[in-house]
Parts: C-alpha cells; structure tokens; sequence
C-alpha cells in the first residue's frame, strides 16, 4: 500500500492503565509524587496516571540503562528522527511525520497536532496559543483537530473553526471514533460553500505558506507568530 507519511500517536508515552498491572509501582515513592507536582491531571494522582512507572527501565542503544523518571519528557521526542529517517528509507521521497508527543527541536523532522481537544469555542480559540507557542518551541507545523476531537460539533462552531483552520499550518478536520461526522459535506451546502471558498483561499496562500516554512527551517523564524515576532 502507498504512503506519503506517517503519523506517531500515544507516544507520551500514554498508557490505560497507572503505572503498571501488577500493582503499585516499586521502589523510591519520591519518583511517583515528587514534592512539586506540575498542574495536570495527575497532579493529586502520581506521575505514573495514564502512563509507566517511574523506575521502569529504559536501555539506550549504547547499553546505558536509564530510569523513565529521567527520560518521560523525551520518549516522545527520540521517535521522531527515526521514523522520519525510517519513512525517507522505505517511499525514497521526502515525506511527512506528524507526532503527538513533543520536545524542543522535533520540528527538525516532524509536525504536531495539539492532541485531543474537545468540540467547544475556548477550545478554538486555544489552538491560535497552542500554535504560536508550537511556533517558540522551533515546532512550525502544527494546527489542532479542526472542530474538536471529543463530543459533538455544533454547526456554527464547527463552521468558525472550518474558517479559522483552513489557515492552520497543518489543517485537518478530526474526531474521534463514534461521534457524529463533521467533515464539510455531512453538513449542508451552506456549510459545504463555505468552507470550500476559505479552502481555496488556503490553497492560493500555499506558495506564502511554504516560503515561511522555508524560512523557518533556513532561519528559524515562525510561520505561526504573534504580532511581537513582526
């Protein structure tokens, strides 16, 4: 089968079960509740919530063993040139990687999507931070999943977000399985009108969009930028 990319997902890495199935992770509890726990989900649940023990052992390909404690923040990121060395190997063209889990200088070989959000309007408006702070961590191609991931889209939500995504850098309209669809053309042909006349406005931009991706890459400028890059 044909492919042009490769997309890299639950790389956090994300796990459904805490830590581990045998029970309570071992050894030094400081690693699963540290004296400072940073405001997320977790905070009130351990490091280990949706995700490996802290001690579980990681072997380098130098034969260094190194605890997941030291190296949860970069599993993500030790993905990323390989698959994208491993997709240039196999197609022999230049291809595209787009990965969840990040680290500063990941845009070297990969794009990002701002993970599972939910069909609501704080939520769109969300992605425009989420994409310039992308943008900071050298992370240009990015964009959110237009109309939300999680719940129901609601039309004119959906429709803003149509409007808003077509200039995303990475624009893909994505939910998850066993909502409703929400795609232009489940809708009516208002909707289908309207997002075809913002998607052919994108298309005439393309040429703008990849001189700044040139750019970003040459220079490490931003594509997606707040008014204080200018």
């Amino acid at each position: 089968m044909k492919f042009d990319g490769l997309w890299i997902d639950m790389n956090e890495p994300s796990s459904f079960v805490h830590g581990t199935v045998d029970g309570p992770c071992l050894g030094n509890p400081l690693l699963e509740n540290p004296p400072y726990m940073p405001p997320l989900e977790s905070k009130n649940l351990g490091l280990n919530h949706k995700t490996l023990c802290m001690n579980s052992e990681h072997i380098l390909s130098n034969g260094k063993r190194v605890r997941h404690y030291d190296v949860h923040n970069i599993y993500g990121w030790s993905h990323t040139q390989p698959t994208y060395d491993a997709l240039q190997a196999v197609t022999e063209k230049r291809g595209v990687v787009v990965t969840r889990s990040t680290y500063p200088s990941s845009g070297k070989w990969a794009g990002h999507w701002l993970g599972d959000n939910t069909s609501s309007w704080n939520q769109l408006l969300a992605s425009i931070i989420g994409m310039m702070e992308f943008s900071l961590f050298g992370i240009s191609y990015t964009g959110a999943d237009i109309c939300g991931f999680f719940n129901a889209a609601e039309y004119e939500m959906c429709l803003r977000w149509m409007q808003l995504g077509a200039f995303y850098p990475y624009s893909r309209n994505h939910n998850g399985k066993g909502n409703r669809r929400q795609d232009p053309v489940s809708w009516d042909t208002t909707f289908a009108e309207a997002s075809r006349d913002v998607l052919n406005i994108r298309y005439t931009l393309l040429p703008y969009l990849y001189t700044l991706m040139y750019e970003a890459h040459a220079k490490g400028s931003t594509v997606v930028r707040p008014l204080l890059h200018e």
